[in-house]
């Protein structure tokens, strides 16, 4: 069985694609791993590919830094080089996405702080007087 279970931060996006079935985004989920005896950690970047809704859902609410839980399937693409080096990355197709409200929530603040800055007007002709 092909599944696997992440847990990270958003630490890339990737700028919304569309394919021949629909929409599709990337993004980097920073997995921290755990410390080593000096206290340092190695965190883990790996590149998760959403479809469709899950995609929408992600550009409409996710932010970096944001905490998601990623279920899916592990896709180990190898390719050759210009150089002729044989290069192996490895990515997860999402099944399913989790996120906090929280993410939800600081997404709606800043769309309505926006807003009010763009609902802004004033007339140029008054303030120069």
């Amino acid at each position: 069985m092909n599944k696997v279970i992440l847990t990270g931060r958003v630490s890339k996006i990737s700028k919304p694609k569309q394919y021949e079935k629909g929409n599709l985004i990337k993004f980097d989920l920073a997995v921290l791993n755990e410390k080593h005896s000096n206290n340092n950690s190695n965190d883990e970047f790996i590149e998760i590919t959403l479809f469709d809704s899950m995609a929408t859902n992600f550009a409409k609410y996710i932010n970096i830094g944001d905490m998601v839980e990623i279920s899916g399937k592990l896709k180990i693409n190898s390719y050759t080089n210009k150089d002729h080096q044989k290069i192996k990355q490895v990515e997860v197709y999402a099944d399913s996405m989790i996120y906090s409200l929280k993410s939800l929530k600081n997404k709606e603040q800043k769309q309505s702080k926006e807003n009010q800055i763009s609902n802004f007007e004033f007339d140029y002709e008054e303030i120069k007087q």
